[in-house]
């Protein structure tokens, strides 16, 4: 489980694995998936890559171009406001694992920013909260 740069730290370890050491699931919270620069976190990408990374590092670690057959079922979760963190990166990691038949799921709230699951006035930690029992209680179900 990660949220925002540790959400992009829960997909690598879900995307870059062998099977010894592939993890069951992965709960992503507003994560930085993709190091395409007009889609990434800047911070993270800077971070991460350093000044001037190659185009194969950046590829690397751009994780929805990771997913595989092999990639852990995954449940996303974001906000449609989130300016920290353009949603795009949760919607291109979603359609990368839907393509690769790998069990998701994907709530998008329509407001609550970067880092709502901090904001102890956050709306629809409710929803969320059932949303994430009822999915964790079935993937560990199905594993």
């Amino acid at each position: 489980m990660g949220s925002s740069a540790g959400g992009h730290l829960a997909a690598t370890l879900s995307t870059h694995h062998t099977i010894q050491n592939r993890p069951a699931f992965q709960i992503l919270l507003y994560p930085v998936i993709s190091m395409d620069t007009t889609i990434t976190h800047l911070g993270s990408y800077h971070q991460l890559l350093g000044a001037h990374p190659s185009k194969a590092l950046v590829n690397l670690y751009s994780n929805e171009l990771q997913v595989n057959t092999q990639t852990p079922p995954t449940f996303i979760t974001l906000c449609h406001d989130d300016k920290t963190v353009s949603p795009e990166n949760s919607i291109r990691y979603y359609q990368a694992l839907l393509q690769n038949n790998i069990s998701a799921e994907m709530h998008i709230y329509p407001k609550g920013g970067h880092g709502f699951a901090f904001n102890e006035n956050f709306k629809y930690i409710n929803p969320l909260l059932t949303s994430l029992k009822y999915w964790l209680s079935n993937t560990l179900k199905n594993l």
